[in-house]
C-alpha cells in the first residue's frame, strides 16, 4: 500500500511540475510576442517609386533560341526577382542553372510517363 501512495504522489508531483513549466512557457511566449509587437516594422521598399523609374532599354542582336539557352529578357526577369528577394544593396549573379526537382530515378519517371499516355 505504501508503494501505491508513493507512486500516486510521484505522479501528482510530476504532473504538477509539467503543468507549472508549461504555464510559465506560455506566459513567457505571450510576453515576448507583446514586447516584439511594439516595435515599429521595418520599412519595406517603396514599389511605387521603383515602378515609376524607367528601366534602360538594351538593344541586343536578335538570336534564335536554342534549347536550354537563357535569353537576355529571361535573365533580366530572374535578376529582378532575385533583387526583390535579396536584402543586400549590391550583388552579382554569376551563373543561372536549371535544376531538376524530381530526384527519382529515370526508370521511375519513365514508368509514370508511360502511365499518363
Amino acid at each position: 500500500m505504501e508503494q501505491l501512495t508513493l507512486g500516486i504522489q510521484v505522479i501528482v508531483i510530476g504532473m504538477g511540475v509539467v503543468l507549472v513549466a508549461l504555464t510559465l512557457l506560455a506566459v513567457l511566449t505571450a510576453s515576448m510576442s507583446k514586447i516584439l509587437a511594439d516595435k515599429e516594422p521595418t520599412p519595406k521598399k517603396d514599389f511605387e517609386k521603383i515602378n515609376k523609374v524607367a528601366a534602360p532599354t538594351i538593344q541586343e542582336p536578335v538570336q534564335t533560341e536554342q534549347e536550354g539557352e537563357i535569353t537576355p529578357e529571361i535573365l533580366a526577369v530572374i535578376t529582378a526577382a532575385a533583387s526583390t528577394m535579396n536584402t543586400r544593396k549590391t550583388y552579382q549573379i554569376i551563373t543561372i542553372k536549371r535544376i531538376n526537382h524530381d530526384l527519382s530515378p529515370n526508370w521511375s519517371r519513365l514508368g509514370r510517363y508511360e502511365q499518363t499516355i
